[in-house]
């Protein structure tokens, strides 16, 4: 996988912290993280400015995570957004991709398939 440039968008600080060491841990030369924050304000600022290929955005399954994605996209069109939720939920799952995300993965599986999710986000992007 070639670099890519990740924005992390997370509620939860503690969780925050844990994605930023486990993609250090696992993809530190390959994802280069350009903003973590756990505001939705702070993340469309950041996307606007940063310009990441890719957004991890954890949601909780609120029309305001919905309103995120399609603000972000609005901002960034061409930015691949990874959404992420506590319990892989159908209706989670559904309102996040019917709002433009490009991927949901449930938390328990963040070990298993992240880096291999944003790999498929680069890939998807060279493809179009």
């Amino acid at each position: 996988m070639d670099s890519v440039s990740v924005i992390l968008v997370e509620s939860n600080r503690n969780f925050l912290r844990l994605l930023l060491h486990f993609l250090e841990e696992h993809a530190s030369t390959t994802v280069h993280v350009v903003a973590a924050t756990v505001g939705p304000a702070a993340a469309i600022v950041a996307t606007a400015a940063q310009r990441p290929q890719v957004a991890i955005l954890g949601i909780n399954g609120s029309w305001f995570d919905c309103d995120l994605i399609m603000a972000l996209r609005a901002v960034h069109a061409d930015l691949s957004i990874i959404a992420i939720a506590q319990l892989d939920v159908e209706e989670y799952r559904s309102a996040a991709l019917a709002a433009g995300a490009n991927h949901f993965l449930s938390k328990d599986t963040l070990h298993r398939d992240l880096i291999r999710v944003i790999a498929e986000c680069v890939d998807e992007v060279k493809g179009a």
